[in-house]
């Protein structure tokens, strides 16, 4: 009997929908494969004002702090070059639109009005708190 775990561990780690892109962990594959680099609305879409996908700007969605859940939860080793590469991905959340220090939760493109660091209960351990 085929151990279902390994089978969803493999495709996380491995294959057309792997949640690796360039070596690190990623938010978000479409429906066929491919890494979605930003949200978009659909077509047609009736947005409310003022809600943050209603601009013309691009909405990144990766880095995002979830990426380092793998490593949190032990799925894969913290010292592993995987785990190493997302770590250094998410320094490009350090600082993001403050100047007091922090990581970001997520690419604030993503969401303009962020409340900035110090808000999530997940820190990263590149730099000290």
């Amino acid at each position: 009997m085929v151990d279902e775990s390994k089978t969803v561990k493999a495709g996380i780690l491995n294959g057309p929908y792997a949640m690796i892109d360039n070596g690190h962990f990623i938010k978000r594959r479409t429906l066929d494969g491919q890494v979605q680099y930003e949200a978009k609305p659909l077509p047609g879409t009736d947005i409310p004002p003022g809600v943050p996908l209603d601009t013309d700007q691009p909405h990144f969605l990766n880095p995002d702090s979830t990426s380092v859940l793998p490593m949190v939860l032990g799925f894969v080793d913290v010292n592993s070059e995987v785990a190493q590469n997302t770590l250094q991905e998410m320094e490009k959340l350090w600082n993001m639109t403050w100047d007091f220090g922090g990581y970001a939760r997520y690419n604030v493109s993503s969401e303009p009005d962020s409340p900035g660091p110090g808000r999530w209960p997940l820190r990263l351990s590149l730099r000290p708190i």
